[in-house]
Formats: C-alpha cells, sequence, structure tokens
C-alpha cells in the first residue's frame, strides 16, 4: 500500500507523457497552432475596425438624435438643449445597441440640464446663496473704517 501511494507521489513530479495522434505526418497540436495563431492576427487586425465601426454608429446615432428633436419634444422648433439632449440620447442609445430608447434617455437628460440650470440661476440670483453672500458682505468690505 505504501509502495503504491510513494509510485503516486513520484509520478505527480514528473512531467505526463502525452502523445498526439498524427495524421500524415503532421501533429494535431502544431496544425491548431496555425489556426490560433491565424485568429490571433485577424484579431489584431479586427480590434480597430471595430472601434471605427462604434464610432462611427455613435456618431450617426447623435446625428439622427439632432434631427429628431422635433419629433422627440414634440415642438415646431426644438431650442438648443433639446437638440443637444436628443443627440445625446441617440448616440448613448446606438452604444446600448437600441436597448435603451432614445427619446426616453433624450427627455431625462434635457430635465436634469433644465434642473442643473434652474439650480445654477437660483444660486447666482440675488436672493439666491451667492447673491446674498456678495451683497450682504460687499459693502463690508468696501466700507472703511
Amino acid at each position: 500500500m505504501f509502495d503504491l501511494l510513494g509510485r503516486g507521489i513520484e509520478k505527480l513530479g514528473k512531467k505526463p507523457s502525452v502523445s498526439f495522434p498524427t495524421v500524415k505526418g503532421v501533429k494535431t497540436p502544431g496544425r491548431f497552432g496555425g489556426l490560433i495563431s491565424k485568429a490571433g492576427g485577424m484579431s489584431r487586425f479586427l480590434g480597430p475596425i471595430g472601434l471605427l465601426a462604434t464610432a462611427a454608429t455613435s456618431v450617426a446615432g447623435g446625428i439622427s438624435g439632432w434631427q429628431e428633436a422635433e419629433n422627440i419634444f414634440k415642438t415646431e422648433d426644438a431650442n438648443l438643449g433639446q437638440k443637444l439632449s436628443a443627440g445625446l440620447g441617440g448616440t448613448i442609445s446606438n452604444l446600448t445597441f437600441g436597448l435603451i430608447p432614445k427619446e426616453s434617455l433624450a427627455k431625462g437628460i434635457y430635465g436634469l440640464g433644465s434642473k442643473v440650470t434652474e439650480s445654477i440661476s437660483e444660486f447666482f440670483n440675488k436672493d439666491g446663496l451667492f447673491g446674498k453672500l456678495f451683497t450682504d458682505n460687499y459693502f463690508l468690505l468696501i466700507q472703511k473704517p
């Protein structure tokens, strides 16, 4: 029993000898190795092409979103913010392969932009935080003691 265990441990330390079947003198791993190296070369070639295709579809989605801004927001004349948000929505929609509709993305982006614009204008308004700080402390700074 110990001899069998000893031989098993002894075999673990050695490299296993595996022979591959041959076809007319060509070993199987060599044939697959050639296919793998060709596939590696193709992947190096197709990587930049995939990147260019992604960029092209993103630009196309942005342009189509820009042009469809009136239909998305149901207005006769869309403003710049609506067109920009529709273009960005079209770009993101194309990047997600259409899983997220560009209409909902455009409306969400435009709504977020409107909230940010309102917050900034409220902050800098004379009754806003910055306006109060500036008007209250400005006169204290310019007064001479």
